[in-house]
């Protein structure tokens, strides 16, 4: 596949997993032969036992479908959009032409060859524009700044009624002599930003700054309109071909592959518990997968251009972009195999890649190339292990994140020992290795393909179906916690359902014996423990689990925790993979809401972090959640990307902690809320009577927050810091803190500038979570990602610093759960 194509297919990993599981059907499903005398006994529930023993398997593996899904020519009726704000084409055929060419030639040259021209389709174009009730940003996602009349729940309905709509209109104006097969849905994308535009359809949207707010450098927010539609929005392709215009017929020959059956082949997101990444395939020949897609997904070769190959034996391929007829194929060379490896679950596919042209092929593919196909899997749409794998060098552990223009070529092997080796992505020998390649002259490609006798017992084979973890370091040593970093190897058949660290004071620790630290967030490998005891030597294992049991990595680490006195003083104790103290999922969806709560160190998203942290619920007087948020699900890297299901617990949580903060005062303007000319209340008799401390006008703030957040002795947790001096001086109990691997809150107020956003700021925020290179010097996070009036984000700076741009601070020693 041209590698131009592939980038426009690279843009449809998540969102197209609903073409998948539609366009293709159920893989061939055949009873497997009975190995359960031979097999252990398994703790799986008799359903589970049930479906395992009618799984596909390289014994029963065939085509999913023997007949192509098209015959001859087939019609794709085309459906042009615009919106007001955008600029129309300049005519629909004008939309038509540019969407039929590819790579030199055509949508129809391109299926003529990729099907041995058995189907292609042509493009029928409704004669008229169908013109959007609303301009463009109402069908893309909502943004503050960028985009204020976007949808945030009801996109999928606005784009559904929206196709309804433009098809009634586009036939009312004249129907096409036939109907097509599919339709597709072209969409003008380019925005029109004149001001007669503009001001007619986005003004609404976007106040207009008053002579006043102008005078003093209030900048008009309308230039910021820009909805971007991408590739996850519901403007794009479902069941139901869409592309957009400025385009070419890339996209489409991709979304036609789906319509005629097939899936992509992709590192997938978390939506499909995968792992985010490139293609699986940069090498496709053809719209979605492998040349063999044209096989098994599209039946436009036979059986016998792939043919299963199960014992030692010397091969010669033809260059899978040539001509295999369905019939009368008799004595050609195939244009791939199918090899049986020793665990049922894959089997490895082999193909050779020589002289392809476009619009097809690739005309830089030359070599060999394997493939293994996990045989069981019915979706691509997985992350490793993946339903389809594509060998190439310096790839650790299977993520596609070797050397992508690697080829097997004259003299190279293919062997455990090679790079890349044949092991499986289960990480157990694939008893295959392949020597004596030999491109020849006649445009085939020769090899001796060698298959090991020796098949593993099948509790072997099961058991390699765990996932496998490994224990890659532990640094960042306090006396009362480390930094720990694991590492996936293996998903696990089925994937996996939790990960993360098993720790204790002896070696060898297990569930039993020591405490899990769970990871749920399906991409972060690290994390920090706490509340362990200084001086004390502990030993640490990654684990994974999934609905087989629970696997322990074959190596731990030890560490012995530092005396208090001699303590590391370079050590963070926020991680630099917890996107929850600075994230754009957020400022993209939050910014300004909730009478513009959102700023460059927001209180909720530090609050946010502090639970992460804990694993402990602000205000919850103790225990481990609060206020049904499950703090062990909480996802620490938010974004567009993740399902709704993996973020709901962290969506409940910033929820909870927004109404949290409210109450508690975080949220208002200052420190000092209105009184209506009544005096500011003084801490209770209670609190007066553990020390007398007085936080001046800040009183009544304090004694509201201590109560929400059901701290008892606010005079052990708040300190009032007006000063540089003030500040200073808690230097040292700062200090013991962060020792303690206690993170300590500076909540500051604020001195408002001119722009039109810092008057609607509430209370700043910054996190002391680090020592710095002397006693005066701390690591400092800002939650958002930024502070107003400095650059650097994660900083080491002297504690007085944090008073810059402000008019008083509140140092807080405050830790989630714990009464003090």
């Amino acid at each position: 596949m041209p590698r131009n194509l592939m980038t426009a297919i690279a843009f449809s990993a998540a969102v197209l997993a609903a073409i998948c599981a539609s366009a293709a059907p159920a893989r061939r499903n055949a009873q497997a032969k009975d190995d359960s005398k031979n097999e252990p006994k398994s703790n799986l529930s008799p359903d589970q036992r049930s479906a395992k023993a009618g799984k596909t398997t390289t014994a029963n593996y065939g085509p999913e479908r023997t007949k192509s899904v098209q015959r001859g020519e087939f019609q794709v009726d085309l459906v042009v959009i615009a919106f007001p704000d955008c600029h129309p084409p300049e005519s629909v055929d004008a939309v038509k032409d540019e969407l039929s060419k590819v790579e030199g030639g055509t949508i129809t040259d391109y299926y003529k060859d990729y099907s041995q021209g058995i189907t292609w389709p042509v493009l029928a174009a409704y004669q008229t524009v169908y013109v959007a009730p609303q301009p463009l940003g109402y069908y893309c996602r909502w943004n503050y700044f960028s985009n204020p009349l976007g949808y945030k729940d009801d996109g999928h309905a606005r784009a559904a009624k929206l196709r309804a709509d433009a098809l009634k209109f586009a036939q009312s104006k004249g129907r096409l002599p036939k109907k097509g097969v599919y339709t597709c849905y072209v969409y003008c994308r380019s925005l029109n930003k004149e001001e007669a535009v503009v001001e007619k359809y986005i003004r609404p949207f976007y106040p207009k700054p008053t002579p006043q707010d102008a005078a003093r450098g209030v900048k008009d927010n309308i230039e910021s309109y820009n909805p971007a539609i991408q590739w996850a929005d519901p403007l794009w392709p479902n069941s139901i071909p869409q592309v957009h215009y400025p385009g070419n017929g890339r996209t489409l020959v991709h979304e036609i592959g789906h319509c005629l059956g097939s899936p992509d082949f992709y590192h997938a997101t978390e939506e499909h518990d995968g792992l985010e990444g490139a293609p699986s395939l940069p090498w496709s020949y053809g719209p979605t997968g492998p040349a063999y897609c044209r096989y098994i997904y599209h039946a436009f070769v036979p059986e016998a251009a792939y043919p299963k190959v199960a014992k030692t034996s010397d091969i010669t391929l033809s260059a899978r972009s040539a001509r295999f007829p369905m019939t009368d194929n008799k004595g050609l060379n195939p244009l791939g195999i199918m090899v049986p490896t020793q665990h049922p679950n894959y089997m490895l596919l082999v193909e050779y890649c020589h002289r392809e042209k476009k619009p097809v092929g690739d005309p830089g593919a030359e070599g060999l190339l394997v493939h293994a196909i996990n045989v069981t899997m019915t979706s691509p749409m997985l992350g490793p292990p993946d339903m389809c794998y594509t060998y190439r060098a310096d790839d650790r552990d299977f993520k596609a994140a070797g050397e992508n223009g690697k080829y097997l070529r004259s003299g190279d092997s293919f062997n455990e020992t090679s790079n890349p080796s044949s092991t499986l992505p289960n990480l157990i020998p694939s008893g295959i290795s392949i020597t004596d390649i030999k491109e020849n002259s006649d445009g085939t490609c020769s090899f001796h393909l060698d298959i090991s006798e020796e098949k593993p017992p099948a509790a072997q084979l099961q058991y390699a179906l765990l996932p496998q973890t490994e224990m890659v370091s532990i640094d960042g040593l306090m006396p009362t916690s480390f930094h720990a970093v694991m590492n996936v190897k293996y998903r696990g058949e089925p994937l996996l359902t939790e990960y993360g660290f098993c720790y204790g004071t002896s070696k060898d620790p297990t569930e039993k014996t020591g405490k899990l630290f769970p990871l749920h967030h399906r991409d972060r490998y690290d994390a920090r423990i706490i509340d362990l005891k200084p001086e004390v030597m502990y030993y640490v294992r990654a684990y994974a689990r999934n609905a087989n049991g629970i696997r322990y990595s074959e190596n731990q680490k030890g560490v012995k925790l530092p005396d208090p006195k001699v303590a590391n003083t370079r050590a963070t104790l926020f991680s630099p993979s917890d996107n929850l103290l600075s994230n754009w999922y957020y400022q993209q969806w939050y910014f300004g809401e909730t009478d513009g709560v959102f700023n460059s160190a927001n209180p909720i998203f530090a609050f946010m972090a502090l639970a992460n942290y804990y694993r402990e619920m602000p205000g919850a007087a103790g225990g481990k959640s609060g206020a049904g948020v499950n703090l062990e699900l909480v996802h620490c890297n938010p974004s567009d990307s993740r399902p709704k299901f993996r973020m709901a617990e962290t969506e409940k949580l910033k929820t909870t902690l927004g109404k949290l903060l409210s109450d508690a005062g975080f949220l208002q303007p200052d420190f000092k809320p209105k009184q209506d000319g009544a005096k500011a209340r003084t801490p209770s008799r209670q609190t007066a009577s553990r020390g007398g401390k007085s936080y001046g006008n800040n009183a009544s703030w304090v004694t509201k927050c201590a109560s929400t957040l059901k701290v008892k002795s606010p005079e052990k947790v708040f300190f009032s810091c007006a000063t540089a001096e003030e500040m200073k001086a808690l230097a040292p109990a700062v200090r013991k803190s962060i020792l303690q691997s206690q993170p300590v809150l500076v909540v500051r107020q604020n001195k408002p500038m001119s722009d039109d956003l810092s008057t609607r700021w509430p209370l700043h925020i910054a996190i002391i979570d680090g020592l710095g290179p002397d006693e005066e010097t701390f690591h400092v996070v800002f939650p958002g990602g930024a502070d107003r009036g400095r650059k650097g984000l994660d900083a080491t700076m002297k504690l007085t610093d944090l008073l810059e741009r402000t008019t008083d601070a509140m140092m807080m020693f405050y830790r989630p759960g714990q009464s003090r």
